[in-house]
């Protein structure tokens, strides 16, 4: 797949600014808040996070889920990659395609209304799309184009039978807000092992 993206993409849009490279803090707490929320949502302790080595492979799943968080200078992306025919019978009571579609878009929801709830308490206002599903085959034709004010981060998180991508997109053209949110101490879990987001 690789190849494939090395000939639909140009060379100038393969590379991207990691964010884990730049802003570690930010990755490390969307990085565990996704695990748990996936764990906490599915009832699995098998599941685990990965890192991914091809980070421009773009197409890692035959279907994405999609959500954005939005606000003045800064947008997150937020997209969940998979196989429909990996996650049959892999989470309880979802025995369908359509099932499952309900379940990552519950599972982006999820996510988004967290970041959204803990940005607002930050004093920060923003908004939350509502998710998306499309094929995953368009992240290869549709990818945009490196900038300067995005970074992106990319991971895995699976068991020995199933397995589906996670990459983020924070752009901003207000670097100062990104390094405040970097500074800010590790969110600790709560009683109840829920994970408050930055």
């Amino acid at each position: 797949m690789a190849q494939a993206a090395q000939m639909l993409v140009p060379e100038n849009i393969r590379q991207a600014l990691k964010l884990i490279d730049f802003y570690p803090q930010i990755s490390r707490i969307i990085r565990d808040y996704s695990i748990e929320r996936i764990t906490t949502h599915s009832g699995r302790t098998d599941l685990l996070l990965h890192e991914v080595a091809n980070w421009d492979d773009f197409c890692y799943g035959s279907h994405m889920s999609i959500i954005m968080v939005a606000g003045k200078d800064l947008r997150i992306l937020y997209k969940v990659h998979f196989k429909v025919k990996d996650f049959m019978g892999e989470f309880h009571g979802i025995s369908n395609k359509v099932q499952l579609f309900d379940y990552f878009r519950e599972y982006c929801n999820l996510m988004a209304g967290s970041i959204k709830k803990d940005l607002r308490a930050q004093n920060y206002v923003c908004g939350i799309s509502l998710p998306t599903i499309t094929s995953g085959y368009d992240e290869i034709l549709f990818s945009d184009p490196i900038r300067d004010e995005r970074y992106i981060d990319c991971f895995a998180i699976g068991s020995d039978t199933c397995r589906f991508v996670v990459t983020v997109q924070i752009e901003t053209n207000n670097l100062e807000l990104l390094q405040d949110l970097n500074n800010r101490p590790a969110p600790e879990k709560s009683e109840e092992g829920e994970i408050e987001f930055m």
